[in-house]
């Protein structure tokens, strides 16, 4: 909603997280769907998966957010006090939010209001497989949303992490998951990403008796040896 074909459907005080509950339990009552729903997607589309799961939809069972997070800490946009200029810059000819963020350049209570109520793991009550890029500018908040809800979140043991060796994405050849990252190659990790959030999804939404419950919480790629490192 209010961006590019949901423009029209604009509110001035949209609530994506109110909008993917309405989705996901749309889903769940057509007759093509098992009641069960699951959801996917990086960068925005995995914050509003945060939001979505926030408000709990009786038929979410799952979700895969890939190099993104919902919370706006003021360290996200100015690392050290100094802002990430051609970051803001994006977002602002994505989502017309640059002038907003270059407004507040200085860490103060309304960053504290910003981040606090965007904070909320003790409401996320189903299993999240969270993916990162070692070459992604959310890799930091990743990690920290892992840290929120494994301490937080009511079912704080169910959730995984994949770090792999992946950018944020893009309009070039580099994506999540892809072969090329830039200049440089990771075969071992070429859509290990989709392979991953299938086995959630076989697990979660198909009833497919797949181990992935048993499987490693934690799934990092190491960049020196080029091996998946498992543990806990």
């Amino acid at each position: 909603r209010c961006f590019y074909g949901s423009l029209g459907a604009c509110t001035s005080e949209v609530d994506h997280g109110q909008d993917g509950y309405d989705a996901v339990e749309w889903i769940a009552a057509q007759d093509w769907c098992t009641g069960k729903v699951g959801t996917y997607g990086p960068s925005a589309l995995g914050n509003v998966q945060y939001q979505t799961a926030r408000y709990q939809p009786p038929h979410l069972e799952c979700c895969v957010p890939e190099v993104s997070s919902p919370i706006q800490r003021y360290d996200h946009y100015y690392p050290g006090g100094i802002a990430r200029a051609e970051y803001i810059q994006t977002l602002g000819t994505l989502f017309g939010s640059e002038q907003a963020l270059m407004s507040f350049p200085y860490d103060s209570f309304l960053w504290d209001i910003a981040e606090n109520e965007t904070t909320y793991p003790e409401d996320i009550t189903v299993p999240f497989l969270l993916i990162g890029g070692w070459f992604d500018i959310n890799i930091e908040d990743v990690w920290h949303n892992w840290n929120l809800l494994t301490a937080s979140s009511p079912v704080a043991d169910l959730h995984k992490i994949v770090i792999g060796p992946w950018v944020h994405g893009g309009a070039g050849p580099a994506h999540v998951g892809s072969l090329q990252q830039g200049d440089l190659e990771y075969p071992e990790a070429e859509h290990y990403n989709e392979e991953r959030a299938l086995d959630m999804f076989d697990y979660y939404l198909r009833d497919i008796a797949n181990g992935y419950a048993n499987d490693n919480p934690i799934e990092v790629f190491d960049l020196g040896t080029k091996n998946w490192w498992e543990g806990t």
